[in-house]
């Protein structure tokens, strides 16, 4: 029987099921620990060094951030539901934290500027949107947001020492006005 085990575990389809780390106190506080007072997302990457760009140079996204970012709250049960509907898509886990007063900020200036159809994610970045191949906005969610990653089969957990879930950039307000016209 022993052996049948290993067996199962060598096979890269079923090892996460022996080998997922997400329970784990560590794992669990790394993503869960950011209080009422954030937005926390979550999204899977295959490789460890698309994990480490992002930690550096932020989060990109085509169109709309809730794509490929999930909120999670403190809620391990949602979060355990979103694992395993995502955990295909790779082993890294990259958190994105906002803090409410910076996501309610933007979010009231875009009403306020009456741009509809976008969202205060698409303003938190530091350069415009560029556009791809198929002509799709491209957006890069600031790095400051990026509070880390964990890789979800080791629980190894690398942390972004830049991490700032309240920085606010002058260029957001900027972003604001250029999408005015």
């Amino acid at each position: 029987m022993m052996s049948f085990l290993r067996e199962i575990q060598e096979l890269k389809q079923y090892s996460s099921t022996f080998t997922d780390k997400l329970l784990e106190e560590s794992t669990l506080k790394f993503i869960l620990e950011n209080g009422k007072n954030m937005k926390s997302y979550i999204h899977y990457t295959q490789n460890e060094t698309d994990a480490q760009s992002i930690v550096q140079n932020g989060f990109q996204f085509v169109d709309s951030f809730y794509k490929t970012a999930l909120p999670v709250s403190k809620d391990k049960l949602d979060l355990k539901i979103k694992h395993n509907s995502r955990k295909f898509f790779g082993d890294y886990i990259i958190v994105i934290c906002i803090s409410n007063d910076v996501a309610n900020f933007y979010s009231y200036e875009l009403g306020r500027a009456a741009i509809p159809n976008f969202t205060f994610e698409n303003i938190l970045t530091e350069t415009p949107p560029v556009k791809n191949d198929n002509s799709d906005l491209v957006y890069q969610l600031a790095s400051q947001f990026i509070k880390g990653y964990v890789n979800h089969r080791t629980g190894a957990i690398v942390k972004n020492p830049g991490f700032d879930p309240l920085y606010n950039s002058p260029n957001f307000l900027k972003n604001i006005e250029l999408m005015k016209g």
